[in-house]
């Protein structure tokens, strides 16, 4: 499809622009636009470095787990994860890989886990494990939402969206989906779950995603969910918003796994600006979208199931 053609040819021209970067770096600045940040610099490079050749605890094992369906579970030495962290059940399928080359404080909050990126001041990633009961409940949206995050030393604030009229504090976990909890109610309008997101996006396609996995886990019993922004690498200027100079992603990224029977997953990468309803149009394998983000989606799962699943668009209602 055209869409996913030009998402690769951005990726593609990914290694040229990284070479080239430290040439790149001299200030020129605008009202809301920017040089593009390369969001590493030597100091993160070689603490994150030295994290990934670190030896891995042994965690024992899970084979017995009645919730991984039969699968042997398989400790990735990259693989960040606590037992029961968040409701008692293997959310650690949803966590990816350790990200290499880029800064990520590991956040557990009621729903959901969280990769913070303390250069960009977002989320790498957020995954959460969304059960059949989750997608209920009567909690309701608290008043004054959206709140900064003390557990990062450069939480962005409310505020900072206040100008943007074009965007949204597009949320990464969504509050539908913990409509169950009054923790994790509050805990989705952290500032560190939300992203700047077009409101076409936000309201359109993106919803549309939203509330198709809603109906996955329902269908499945439960789903596990990764998504998180896209920053194309060759772009050289980036909008920033608000007092805490935000960049404005260029895509968002949601990759879906049903670990039912044999198992399934399906990708979504959606450029942030406005767009069609079709999924169709913006689906893909997640094979697809680890090529694009650099992200290893579900390591935990057994290498042949996970490279079966991931290198095919799984089929869901």
């Amino acid at each position: 499809m055209k869409m996913k053609l030009m998402l690769m040819a951005f990726v593609s021209l990914s290694a040229v622009w990284f070479s080239s970067c430290q040439e790149c770096q001299k200030e020129k600045e605008q009202q809301d636009i920017s040089n593009v940040e390369t969001f590493l610099d030597t100091e993160d490079e070689a603490e994150y470095t030295q994290a990934d050749s670190a030896s891995p605890q042994d965690k024992g094992s899970n084979d017995n787990d009645e919730n991984l369906h039969g699968y042997k579970y398989k400790y990735d030495k990259n693989t960040a994860f606590e037992d029961g962290r968040f409701d008692n059940s293997p959310d650690y399928i949803a966590i990816p890989a350790k990200l290499r080359g880029k800064p990520e404080q590991i956040l557990y909050r009621r729903g959901y886990a969280l990769s913070y990126n303390r250069t960009t001041k977002l989320a790498n990633w957020v995954a959460w494990h969304l059960t059949r009961s989750h997608t209920y409940g009567n909690v309701e949206r608290p008043q004054r939402a959206f709140h900064d995050d003390d557990d990062v030393s450069n939480s962005t604030h409310y505020y900072d969206y206040n100008k943007a009229k074009k965007y949204d504090r597009g949320h990464m976990c969504p509050a539908g989906d913990n409509k169950w909890d009054v923790t994790a109610m509050q805990e989705s309008f952290l500032m560190t779950n939300v992203c700047p997101q077009y409101k076409g996006l936000n309201s359109g396609v993106w919803n549309d995603i939203e509330i198709k996995c809603r109906d996955w886990a329902r269908d499945e019993g439960d789903v596990y969910i990764v998504c998180g922004p896209v920053f194309f690498e060759n772009r050289k200027e980036r909008e920033l918003i608000g007092a805490s100079r935000i960049p404005v992603p260029d895509a968002f990224f949601k990759v879906v796994l049903s670990n039912k029977h044999k198992g399934k997953g399906i990708g979504f990468v959606c450029e942030n600006r406005g767009g069609g309803y079709d999924l169709n149009d913006y689906s893909m394998s997640i094979n697809e979208v680890e090529e694009l983000t650099g992200i290893d989606f579900f390591p935990a799962l057994p290498d042949a199931m996970e490279e079966r699943i991931e290198g095919t668009v799984g089929r869901f209602r």
